[in-house]
């Protein structure tokens, strides 16, 4: 298990193969969470049937989408196990569909929010804010980005700034995200 700052909450790599979950739950008093790795839907479902995990933490773009995820939220919820999505810190497009899942679901737990810099804010306009504590989702159609191509141009990927997320033909590297 891996523990937080503070020990209060866990995240068990791999869940579904890790038998100290059921140990972690039965002897632990710690808030464990699985699905960080998970690239399926039915990865650590035997987790939040057993009610062994408090949190799922899946990447949304991993298990399927968007829908994929609004399944998973609503199974958890059956057995009062929240979600706390894996943050998309290579995507505000993705940030956006997290704070949406989060919004539209009874069982949100945890959400992992990123301030993009400001380059990244002029390309994708309509990334969430966060004001008062709380986040504030664009009420524009579809996920309230729109990408303006005019300062994205202005900044490509080079060889003096690689993306170390994406290889050059823009293939998501495994594991990044």
């Amino acid at each position: 298990m891996e523990y937080t700052d503070g020990g209060t909450e866990s995240q068990t790599k791999n869940c579904e193969y890790n038998p100290c979950v059921n140990h972690g739950r039965l002897h632990g008093q710690t808030k464990a969470g699985c699905g960080d790795g998970a690239d399926a839907r039915r990865r650590g479902c035997r987790e939040v049937e057993g009610r062994l995990i408090d949190y799922v933490r899946h990447h949304v773009s991993h298990v399927g989408g968007f829908t994929a995820a609004r399944r998973i939220a609503a199974l958890a919820d059956n057995f009062e196990v929240k979600f706390a999505w894996h943050g998309s810190p290579n995507s505000p497009v993705g940030h956006m569909t997290n704070l949406t899942l989060d919004l539209t679901n009874n069982n949100f737990g945890i959400h992992e929010h990123f301030d993009y810099p400001p380059i990244v804010q002029d390309i994708f306009q309509g990334c969430a804010e966060i004001k008062d504590g709380y986040a504030w989702i664009s009420e524009k159609p579809g996920w309230g980005i729109e990408v303006d191509e005019a300062p994205a141009a202005k900044h490509p990927i080079t060889d003096e700034r690689p993306n170390i997320m994406r290889t050059p033909d823009g293939t998501v590297i495994n594991g990044t995200g």
